[in-house]
Parts: C-alpha cells; sequence; structure tokens
C-alpha cells in the first residue's frame, strides 16, 4: 500500500509521531474504537470531552469519590443509602426541630438528663407528654398551683398545715354551730388573759358575769355584782366612773314609783314656753271681767266695752266700721316722741324715697310725694309722712292729715309762729312765708315749742308775683 503525505512517498515505511504536524491527526484520522485507555496521558481527559452522563458508576473507582467531589446541596434524599446517615456523619448541633418527624423521639433515644428547660419550647409538654404520677412538689414554683387548678375538694385536712388558717380565708357566715366546739348549756366563750378562747362555763344560781380591772370576765354572787334592790322614787344613772347609781331625781321634774314624770309646781317661767306654743286662756291667769268673756282660747270683748258711761283705756289700736261721738275726742298725747305724731293717720300710696318727718303732696298719678313752695305741681301739702319708703318702688307709708308732730333735729321755732312749706328744700318746713316771684305761699300750723307743732294745712295757696 502507497500512502502520499504532501510528497512523501510512505510506501513500506513507517510513520513516527515526529513525522506528524501538530493536530494532524482529526477524529477522523482516526478509526473507531481504536483508542483506548493507554492512548491517554494523565489528565488528558478534561470535563469538556466527557459527554453528559459518560461517567457512570462502574467508570468510578472505588474510594475514589469523597467529599469535594460534591457540589453544595448535589446528595439529595433519593442518593441516600437507608440508614447511611449514621450519628458519626451529623455534626454537632445540626439537628433541630424541623428535623423530627412528630412523635419519632421515643424514650429510647433521649440520654438522661439530656433535656434542659433551654430545649423545651413553650408550652411544649402537655399533659400527655408527662408520665402518670412522674410531677411532685420540686417539679413545682411557689404559687404556681392556683384554684383553677385544683379539682374540687382536693385540698383535704390533711393537706392543711397546722395553724394555717386564719379569719381572712372563711367566707361570712361559713362557720355554723357544726363546725364550733361543743360548750356545755349555759356555758360561753370569752377571750382569756392569754387571748386565746376559752369556755367560760355556766355560773351558780343568782350569780351575774362582771368584769374585773384587768377586763376578765367571770361569775360572781349578785351581791358582789348589781343590786337589785333600789330605793322607792330613785333611778339608776351612770355616775363619772361609768357605774350604775341610784339617785333621786330632783331640779324641775319628779318619778314616782310607777315610771310617771312630773313636772315641779312653779318651775316654768316664760323663757321656758315656746313661741309658737298654743296655750288655752284657761290656762293663763287672765279673767273673766266687765264687757270680757273667756271661751277656750277666745278673749271677747263687748261692744258695750266702748259704749258706757265711764272712761275706757287702751293702749292698743281700736278698728271700728265707723264712730259716732256726742262730746268730743281727746287726744291726750301731746308730746309725743321725737319724729312721731298724734292725730288723724291714714295710709297713702307714696314714691320710692319718701322720708320720715317730710310734708307730702299728691301728685298726677295720684301718689305722694315731698311738697316744694317753687313749683305748683308740688303743692299743696296735704300731710306729714309718719313712715318713710326705701324700698325702690311705690309702697304704702302712714300720713298726718291733723295733729301733733315732734321733730327735735329739724325744728327750731318760735312758738306761736306760723309755719309754712318751704320753698327751698323739699319737704321742709319754715317759719317765714317764701317772698320770691313764682313761690306758693301756704300755712299748715302754728309751733307750740321750739320741737313740737300743731298741723293743721290749709287749702288756701298763694302764688307770690
Amino acid at each position: 500500500m502507497r500512502t502520499t503525505l504532501g510528497s512523501v512517498d510512505t510506501l513500506g515505511a513507517t510513520i513516527e509521531t515526529g513525522e506528524l504536524a501538530a493536530d494532524a491527526v482529526t477524529g477522523a484520522k482516526i478509526a473507531d474504537d481504536a483508542i483506548d485507555s493507554e492512548h491517554y496521558t494523565d489528565g488528558s481527559i478534561d470535563t469538556a470531552h466527557l459527554a453528559n452522563d459518560a461517567v457512570t458508576g462502574a467508570k468510578i473507582a472505588d474510594d475514589a469519590i469523597d467529599s469535594e467531589h460534591y457540589t453544595d446541596g448535589s446528595i439529595d434524599t433519593a442518593h441516600l443509602a437507608a440508614d447511611a446517615v449514621t450519628g458519626a456523619k451529623i455534626a454537632d448541633d445540626a439537628i433541630d426541630s424541623e428535623h423530627y418527624t412528630d412523635a419519632s423521639i421515643d424514650t429510647a433515644h433521649i440520654g438522661n438528663l439530656q433535656i434542659t428547660t433551654a430545649l423545651i419550647a413553650a408550652d411544649a409538654v402537655t399533659g400527655a407528654k408527662i408520665a402518670d404520677d412522674a410531677l411532685d412538689s420540686e417539679h413545682y414554683t411557689d404559687g404556681s398551683i392556683d384554684t383553677a387548678h385544683l379539682a374540687a375538694d382536693a385540698v383535704t385536712g390533711a393537706k392543711i398545715a397546722d395553724d394555717a388558717i386564719d379569719s381572712e380565708h372563711y367566707a361570712d357566715n361559713s362557720v355554723d354551730a357544726a363546725h364550733i366546739f361543743d360548750l356545755a348549756r349555759g356555758s360561753l366563750l370569752i377571750g382569756n388573759g392569754s387571748a386565746n378562747t376559752a369556755e367560760l362555763t355556766v355560773g351558780s344560781d343568782n350569780h351575774v358575769l362582771t368584769v374585773d380591772s384587768s377586763g376578765d370576765i367571770g361569775w360572781e354572787a349578785a351581791a358582789s355584782g348589781i343590786s337589785t334592790t333600789l330605793t322607792d322614787g330613785n333611778i339608776l344613772v351612770g355616775n363619772g366612773s361609768n357605774v350604775a347609781t341610784s339617785v333621786n331625781p330632783s331640779g324641775d321634774v319628779d318619778i314616782a314609783t310607777d315610771g310617771t314624770f312630773s313636772i315641779a309646781s312653779g318651775v316654768i317661767v316664760n323663757a321656758d314656753i315656746n313661741g309658737s306654743a298654743a296655750i288655752d286662756v284657761s290656762k293663763t291667769a287672765l279673767t273673766a271681767g266687765t264687757n270680757i268673756s273667756l271661751s277656750t282660747n277666745t278673749l271677747n270683748v263687748d261692744d258695750a266695752f266702748l259704749v258706757n258711761d265711764g272712761n275706757d283705756t287702751t293702749t292698743g289700736t281700736i278698728t271700728a266700721a265707723g264712730l259716732t261721738t256726742a262730746g268730743y275726742i281727746t287726744l291726750s298725747d301731746d308730746t309725743p316722741a321725737d319724729d312721731t305724731g298724734t292725730g288723724i293717720v291714714v295710709t297713702m300710696t307714696a314714691l320710692d324715697g319718701l322720708a320720715v318727718g317730710e310734708l307730702v303732696h299728691i301728685d298726677a298719678n295720684g301718689k305722694l310725694d315731698q311738697a316744694h313752695a317753687d313749683a305748683a305741681a308740688d303743692m299743696p301739702a296735704i300731710g306729714i309722712a309718719l313712715t318713710a319708703n326705701a324700698s325702690g318702688g311705690d309702697a304704702e307709708v302712714n300720713v298726718l292729715l291733723l295733729g301733733i308732730y315732734r321733730d327735735d333735729s329739724q325744728f327750731d321755732f318760735t312758738p306761736g309762729a306760723p309755719i309754712y312749706v318751704s320753698d327751698t328744700t323739699e319737704g321742709d318746713f319754715i317759719e317765714t312765708a317764701p317772698s320770691s316771684d313764682g313761690d306758693f305761699v301756704q300755712r299748715v300750723g302754728v309751733a307750740i315749742t321750739a320741737d313740737i307743732i300743731y298741723f293743721n294745712p290749709s287749702m288756701d295757696v298763694i302764688e307770690h308775683a
């Protein structure tokens, strides 16, 4: 066979490696299945020359693959043989709660004292996880067992420490007679000198309960306690030492043996009587007399009291529908007190601001106001005000129309001199008649003394021109 390589004749000759140009042997020049392991140099087959999935398990030498041949996460559950992951293959602290299936940890897999508090999730240990009779006193924290966790009737007498129950543990009315230790008939429960509850047995006949100076209660014969003897008419009264003492009531009251109190004779004075008390006339010292009769609480005065031949006297007010006399009327008080008068008095409506002792006239509205001699509208004077009006509005006042009037501070007249309405001061009196043009002259009375006048106003008013 003759092979020509360029201009070289290879007939009958061998082609050496040195005679081959670089990259001269292409894939097409290599016969199928002609290359085997001895044709490869060590490390000449790289990842790029391997077909996908070309490296099968049979091509991998035993124990040839170690940790650096695996990419992270490339070994999944399907590539792990059953029981292949032993305890030695698991890193310390690598397994946590998500790696366990429910109920996969049984008692055999838990080392003694290996489960600490820090490893148990909150509320992870349910009642079903705790073995029967496994909890004793050291497993409870102080105060951790509350009322809700105690079964009904679970706290028996054996579970309660001695002297552990006091008053705040009892509900009201919860201690009934059946729970109090038995007492002999007639015995009492008392607090003794040691501040303990004790039984005081029944005393003997005619003994009474007493308390000594130390506060201890005991029985004593009745003669040493409260006496049943009491003097007739006496009562028991607590004295300054808080001891019942027999005393006889004295002063304004007395007591009978039947317990009735009575008021001593002659001890009630006027100050003892309430102002609103309705005292029957028969209980007073009033007696009937001429023209006077008593009927229950009514004092009756006969009409004849004011119609007789004698002289009748009263310091009060006589009110009558009319007065008829065949003789004369005498006003005995010719020297009245200061700022008062006696005579004929009427009640009329006055304007605000009227003072006692002022001369008054009747205005266009029929009401009283101060008289003044410098204006026709303020004249004539018809009376003297005996009461004032400072109410802030219209009010009723008493007016002297005719009589005697006294004013120690305002009057200083010459006895016998005529008195006129003032033309300078409203409501005032003057001794000299007004003399200015346009003034009005009205004589209202005559001076009896320097401070008393006889008031009898003339209704004639003369205008001075």
